[in-house]
């Protein structure tokens, strides 16, 4: 217990993983990092020790490498977005809906033009994306910016790829001023911007 206290103090460390934080020591992180990544099951490769989803309906939902969804599972309560606020026929679960079209108003009073891009996707849909990037980059490239069926947030009908108003998907470098806006507001209207 002293050991502990003296080499990872103030942190959220489990005594279950102290073999694994010390044995986790990817690409020379700070030890805050190594105890967040092990705590969250980071430190495993990509679709290992994975779990299935139980709760797929619940708003906090959480879907990544390590935890999948159903192929059969798809949100009952799918809405349209208004077209003023996506690119096409685009869907959301409609929570998720009303409070994304309403980032965007509020968004659009100051002058930041916002449009989903990307929305809820089917595990088909996900699939047919996912093989077609493998067909062109190969596995190992498409995993590392594509998620496989099941385990993309976008069957959740929660997840949007947010785009402005000139048809290019939000970032730090090209779309700066879009960027730091959602950077300082997106959380309260329940999104997690990543």
């Amino acid at each position: 217990y002293n050991i502990i206290d003296k080499y990872f103090p103030k942190l959220f460390y489990m005594f279950e993983n102290l073999d694994k934080y010390l044995n986790y020591n990817k690409n020379n992180l700070d030890i805050e990092t190594i105890i967040t990544y092990v705590n969250i099951g980071l430190d495993n490769e990509f679709y290992t020790n994975v779990k299935k989803i139980d709760n797929p309906d619940s708003l906090d939902v959480l879907v990544n490498k390590y935890n999948n969804l159903d192929k059969s599972y798809e949100p009952k309560d799918l809405e349209k977005i208004d077209s003023k606020y996506s690119y096409g026929e685009k869907k959301l679960r409609k929570e998720a809906r009303v409070n994304f079209e309403l980032m965007c108003e509020d968004a659009e009073k100051e002058g930041i033009y916002l449009k989903a891009g990307s929305t809820y996707r089917s595990y088909s849909y996900q699939e047919n994306l996912y093989n077609r990037y493998v067909k062109r980059d190969g596995k190992k490239d498409a995993d590392t910016y594509s998620a496989r069926a099941g385990y993309s947030e976008h069957q959740t009908g929660l997840a949007i790829d947010i785009m402005n108003n000139k048809e290019l998907y939000i970032d730090e470098k090209d779309t700066k001023k879009e960027y730091d806006w959602l950077i300082n507001n997106s959380y309260k209207y329940g999104y997690v911007l990543r």
